[in-house]
């Protein structure tokens, strides 16, 4: 178990060298990694899981003793995201995730506010991921409502709940579990990061090139 309490933390205090690493790598070889792009929903359910597993009941019960706090938090995200986030209306309508509680961690912030504003965003995000993403990106492309609502329930609300259940049902059982789901959360994040930057590669080098060219053109 120390093995993994050491593992942990060098994955969980180095996440942004991993992440940028990944992607670095990613980027130089897709072909590695691109093959891989069928696992990005089963790691997104198994990062929600990872955070599901560390919810308790007290963590619900912070979400009542400070409604302020969670429903600001919550109507930024839903309210100020989908807008900022201009043409991915899609990422900007998603809830937060184990990745803003693993870097609130590390960061040393209010923890317990990150995971209460979690919890309200990801209970809601059947309803408002859908909704938003109809209401802001309805009249360009064609939205699927109900798909994208079984699609969020499937991939947020059921790994959440599965968790959940595990936590409640093993308690002290799977305490050391749970003190290394971080790892293999932010393991998860990296590695869809890194799919995601292989599947794109081609775009983002065309990006860098046609920016490069536009700066030699301005040279001249």
């Amino acid at each position: 178990m120390r093995t993994l309490r050491v593992l942990n933390s060098i994955v969980t205090d180095y996440f942004t060298f991993w992440m940028i690493a990944a992607s670095v790598v990613a980027y130089l070889y897709p072909g590695y990694f691109s093959p891989l792009a069928y696992l990005i929903t089963p790691a997104l359910g198994v990062i929600i899981f990872g955070m599901g597993v560390t919810l308790r009941t007290g963590d619900f019960k912070r979400v009542l003793e400070r409604p302020g706090d969670v429903f600001v938090g919550a109507g930024a995200q839903y309210v100020f995201m989908p807008l900022l986030a201009a043409g991915v209306v899609l990422v900007g309508s998603c809830p937060g995730g184990t990745a803003s509680n693993v870097i609130t961690y590390l960061a040393r912030a209010d923890v317990t506010l990150s995971v209460s504003m979690t919890t309200a965003s990801t209970l809601l995000s059947p309803i408002f991921v859908p909704l938003l993403t109809y209401l802001y990106a309805g009249r360009w492309i064609d939205v699927p409502v109900l798909k994208l609502f079984i699609s969020t329930v499937e991939i947020v609300l059921l790994p959440v709940a599965l968790g959940i259940g595990i936590r409640w049902a093993l308690r002290q059982k799977i305490a050391t579990a749970v003190e290394v789901m971080p790892m293999v959360s932010s393991l998860g994040i990296i590695f869809v990061v890194g799919v995601i930057v292989a599947a794109n590669a081609a775009t983002i080098g065309s990006v860098r090139l046609s920016t490069g060219g536009a700066y030699g053109a301005g040279d001249e």
